[in-house]
């Protein structure tokens, strides 16, 4: 099948995805990568997540295909993401140091997934850590970029002395599209100024 002919791929990048099939992390990337696909057959949706131990590294869901890929090891110390980033660090503080592996790891999964699958978009739920990758590897492959803002997570980066307000304008500027889950999420984070 030519390039021209097949259909348009998009890989879908998220930190909030379940591990398996009576998980307790929400379901609402899962539930909208499965909506595009009822909706849109044409489409051939990829999602990359972070793995977590128990989780399958790759499975398919409803035609939609998730990858998993390592950020810590050995696998049983990965407690940074899940269930949720930020309410593990304030459990643990000693996860934080998971941070620079999470972000290094995860640039590198994207962008081998990038190269090949050869996707038509990339697209980033949250700021930090998939904003942020997805962004780089965006630059760096020139596929475009659209980005998912959920509840405040630009406002918390804006709030990281000296660096975090450029980053956040940084990466959004350079997006394709930026979409925010509700209104109190534009007029809070400013994310279009």
């Amino acid at each position: 099948m030519s390039s021209r002919n097949r259909k348009t791929r998009i890989l879908v990048t998220a930190s909030t995805f379940p591990r398996w099939v009576d998980d307790s992390v929400p379901r609402f990337v899962e539930d909208q990568v499965r909506f595009i696909r009822a909706q849109q057959p044409e489409i051939d949706i990829h999602v990359l997540v972070p793995h977590s131990a128990g989780a399958s590294k790759q499975e398919d869901i409803g035609g939609v295909t998730v990858y998993r890929f390592s950020y810590f090891w050995p696998l049983r110390w990965q407690k940074l993401v899940y269930p949720a980033i930020l309410p593990n660090i304030k459990q643990k503080k000693r996860l934080i140091f998971q941070i620079p592996f999470l972000l290094f790891f995860e640039f590198l999964a994207t962008w081998r997934f990038v190269r090949t699958l050869k996707p038509d978009f990339l697209y980033a739920h949250w700021f930090v850590p998939q904003g942020i990758t997805a962004g780089i590897v965006s630059i760096i492959t020139g596929v475009p970029c659209v980005f998912t803002s959920h509840s405040s997570d630009v406002e918390i980066m804006r709030k990281v002395p000296w660096i975090g307000t450029y980053l956040v304008r940084f990466f959004i500027r350079r997006m394709h599209a930026v979409t925010v889950v509700s209104r109190r999420s534009t007029e809070n984070e400013g994310i279009f100024q």
